[in-house]
């Protein structure tokens, strides 16, 4: 019966709104209940409660509620102005000295790179021109055959030895600027220091010949069998790097 008094009183305390003196320094609120009557009285203290009172205390201050849901996100400021110029960094270490060689190293208007000397100096090739005109060793009715061929021949712009076979044929140093070698059997033939600039040598067999030193600026590449037997269209498209059997 006791219990169902207080139950009461505490239901009761739920709708009582009490008055601004009705609260302790601690914000609790202190009740007496009657347990004959059913009423309930707000005092400041428990010890206030008469014999037949309960006393009933509770704080101002609910429970806790539950945390609501997260909100939208909020729309993106604007963007921040831009930073100050970081400091100049540190100079970097000076390059090798043949960077630097080379750095300071020209070819002249019209030639090409081709190589470097045991110096580190730059070999330049193709200022020369190869002029309209066919070279003087290419009016020879006979240049199918390798015999007919020398070192040093001159054959700029020809177009009598496409196609045919120049086994073992030694050609250093001759002058082949432009000319059609397309096709041509060139196996173990010896072109060292020939010039080969801006020559036709699609579907050539260069198979074992040796053009160490050749001048190779601007030679037209295409199914050509290299001197060490590799193919340039496996090559990049060129033979450069591989000119030695």
């Amino acid at each position: 019966m006791r219990k169902s008094f207080m139950l009461m009183g505490v239901i009761l305390a739920c709708f009582f709104v009490p008055g601004p003196g009705a609260f302790a320094q601690d914000n609790v609120i202190h009740g007496c209940y009657s347990k004959f009557r059913g009423r309930l009285r707000i005092v400041k203290h428990p010890k206030q409660c008469k014999r037949w009172e309960t006393p009933i205390s509770w704080n101002q201050q609910g429970r806790e509620g539950k945390p609501g849901p997260m909100g939208p996100e909020g729309a993106a400021g604007p963007q921040g102005p831009p930073g100050a110029q970081g400091p100049e960094g540190p100079q970097g270490p000076a390059g090798d000295a043949l960077s630097r060689s080379l750095a300071e190293q020209r070819c002249a208007e019209g030639e090409y790179m081709v190589g470097l000397d045991a110096e580190g100096r730059i070999i330049c090739a193709g200022g020369e021109s190869c002029g309209d005109d066919f070279g003087a060793d290419c009016a020879n009715d006979q240049l199918q055959s390798p015999e007919s061929l020398a070192p040093g021949a001159q054959l700029q712009n020809c177009t009598a030895l496409r196609g045919w076979d120049h086994y073992n044929t030694d050609l250093r140093d001759a002058n082949l600027c432009r000319a059609d070698l397309s096709n041509t059997n060139l196996t173990d033939g010896d072109l060292t220091g020939a010039n080969l600039s801006e020559a036709n040598l699609i579907g050539a067999i260069l198979c074992g010949a040796d053009l160490t030193d050749a001048n190779v600026a601007g030679v037209l590449w295409g199914n050509t069998t290299c001197p060490d037997c590799t193919n340039s269209d496996k090559n990049g498209g060129t033979c450069e790097g591989h000119l030695t059997p």
